[in-house]
């Protein structure tokens, strides 16, 4: 913004206070046109950002349905392989059922969340809007710490991997421990899951 000085000498009152009231029009008309385009600025950052928070809302919802039904057939196999173990103790040829732990996709993305705060979109929502997707992610955050664990947990179940019919029952007291610990994160993952989703649904309808 440019303020220039008049072009001749000023004469009387009159001239200086005209003069003075351009100047003032033109300091208020610059602060204007900056703050209507700083609002239409900040009107178009706050709208990708919902954009791209919704989906991405979207695409975990999807990954939750996707994922699910594994986690209900993970619960069954180690249900059916705590069986199993027990069975182990006093007959040592009962079938061992093949085991097939997947939790590989699941994996829920919080990356549009993050640039809306670093962008500072979320400074400029109203504190109800964000607080409602501070909650979702924050339950996310802690389904996706649970899955971590889980997969670390069957990492470390190498002896799956062997013929568990020749463990010495330390070994089956221990293998049976792991899959008890990892059971109880499963189950407490697919309610989190769960409730995640139905909080999604809702959302998602809203829009």
């Amino acid at each position: 913004m440019e303020i220039h000085p008049p072009d001749g000498p000023v004469h009387s009152l009159k001239d200086f206070l005209l003069h003075l009231s351009m100047i003032a029009i033109g300091v208020l008309l610059a602060l204007g046109a900056e703050g209507l385009a700083e609002h239409v600025h900040n009107r178009h950052l706050v709208r990708e950002a919902k954009e791209n928070i919704t989906g991405e809302i979207r695409g975990n919802h999807q990954t939750l349905q996707d994922n699910l039904p594994k986690l209900a057939s993970n619960e069954q196999q180690l249900k059916s392989l705590l069986e199993t173990l027990t069975k182990l103790r006093t007959d040592r040829h009962v079938p061992v059922p093949d085991v097939t732990l997947n939790l590989n996709m699941l994996i829920l993305d919080d990356s549009s969340w993050k640039t809306a705060g670093t962008t500072g979109a979320l400074g400029l929502m109203s504190y109800g809007e964000v607080k409602d997707f501070a909650s979702d992610y924050e339950v996310q955050d802690n389904a996706n710490r649970l899955a971590q664990q889980l997969m670390d947990y069957w990492l470390n179940m190498t002896a799956l991997n062997g013929d568990l019919s020749k463990l010495s029952d330390q070994q089956l007291d221990d293998l049976t421990h792991r899959i008890q610990l990892s059971l109880s994160h499963l189950q407490a993952l697919q309610n989190i899951c769960k409730s995640l989703d139905g909080e999604y649904v809702k959302r998602l309808s809203r829009k």
